[in-house]
């Protein structure tokens, strides 16, 4: 050893299942828990509600339903009010719509690659959907329908991205 650290790496704790598996007459059992299966089905919902968001509503303006500029309202008889093409409106109308395709982009790529870039852009994806409510909070309007649809459009593609890097390890003894 350099320096006479001899100590230090007798004092490094090992892993749980090494530490249980050194008594001979104990055998230890294994299981990993994988959430990934279902993560992209969540970030596919997030990001598909993104889209919906931009059909509905995000606000209420002079008794009438106020829409995000450029949205195509969904005939369901609503009084059709669309907002003035402000900084902050236009900002929500396009940070929502790149969330939205950010989010099938990085599930494309992790289908191509497998690697962290993936996860980099469903971040970003999720970033992007939560600044976009930031922003449209800054306009004074009570929330609607396509506010609440990007929440939880957020916070769907936000577990998926989660869901996708988390395991679980489960060590369990079985008297041998």
């Amino acid at each position: 050893m350099i320096g006479g650290n001899a100590d230090l790496c007798s004092t490094i704790p090992q892993p749980l299942g090494e530490a249980e598996s050194s008594a001979p007459s104990e055998k230890t059992d294994h299981k990993v828990v994988a959430f990934s299966g279902w993560a992209p089905y969540l970030v596919v919902l997030g990001s598909l509600l993104d889209i919906l968001s931009t059909l509905f509503p995000w606000g209420r303006a002079f008794g009438q339903d106020a829409f995000l500029p450029f949205s195509v309202p969904l005939p369901l008889g609503w009084s059709v009010f669309l907002l003035e093409n402000t900084f902050y409106t236009m900002t929500v109308n396009v940070v929502v719509r790149l969330a939205s395709v950010l989010g099938f982009v990085g599930l494309l790529v992790r289908g191509r690659a497998k690697n962290a870039s993936s996860t980099w852009v469903l971040s970003v994806s999720v970033g992007l959907s939560f600044a976009a409510l930031v922003v449209f909070s800054q306009i004074e309007l009570g929330f609607s329908y396509g506010f609440y649809l990007v929440l939880v459009g957020g916070i769907l593609k936000l577990a998926g991205v989660i869901g996708q890097n988390v395991e679980i390890e489960v060590f369990s003894k079985d008297a041998g």
